[in-house]
């Protein structure tokens, strides 16, 4: 017996059959019990009453997850991506998209100064979501072009002197590298 339910989307990529709830996001469990187990938990915390206010972050989240910009993303990104879209929909679901200001958004860059590579994750999911919106009529401007990324490690550190004699050393043999130095 087949049954049908609402909000599952069939996505083949990669020679695998993955399932999303349409309107979360969500990937579905691969079992077909237990996806029909969470989508039928989910559909009911969704009321039809529960649209997103008009010009919202919730709105514009859930117009984006809809989108070819989204679904053409491979499984993977589209997974991170809904983890960051879900903070920012925690964060600012509600308020208008235009009441943004880039004050709010390098605030919630320097607010993550502790997990640097995934609070520029999240700028970088925010400045995508922000440029579809400008592309959609939400706003005039995208407030989180170019803020600046987080410092996430010391990087490369150039070699001392003493070390840099050393392999020296170690890889010029003292009778030059061209000449054989066995009699």
């Amino acid at each position: 017996m087949r049954v049908r339910l609402m909000h599952v989307k069939r996505v083949k990529a990669k020679g695998r059959v993955y399932w999303y709830h349409r309107r979360t996001g969500e990937r579905l469990p691969d079992d077909a019990a237990q996806r029909v187990v969470r989508v039928i938990e989910i559909n009911a915390g969704l009321g039809p009453s529960e649209r997103p206010p008009a010009g919202s972050f919730n709105e514009l989240i859930a117009l984006y997850k809809a989108s070819p910009n989204f679904q053409e993303k491979a499984p993977r990104t589209r997974r991170d991506y809904i983890r960051h879209l879900t903070t920012i929909s925690e964060k600012w679901g509600r308020l208008p998209v235009a009441d943004l200001t880039r004050a709010h958004v390098l605030a919630l860059r320097d607010k993550g100064q502790a997990t640097p590579r995934q609070t520029n994750y999240l700028i970088q999911v925010l400045r995508l979501l922000l440029s579809f919106a400008v592309d959609r009529g939400y706003r005039p401007d995208n407030p989180a072009n170019r803020p600046g990324k987080l410092k996430e490690g010391d990087g490369y550190q150039s070699w001392p002197d003493e070390v840099i004699e050393a392999f020296r050393t170690a890889a010029y043999p003292p009778c030059g590298w061209r000449s054989t130095c066995y009699g």
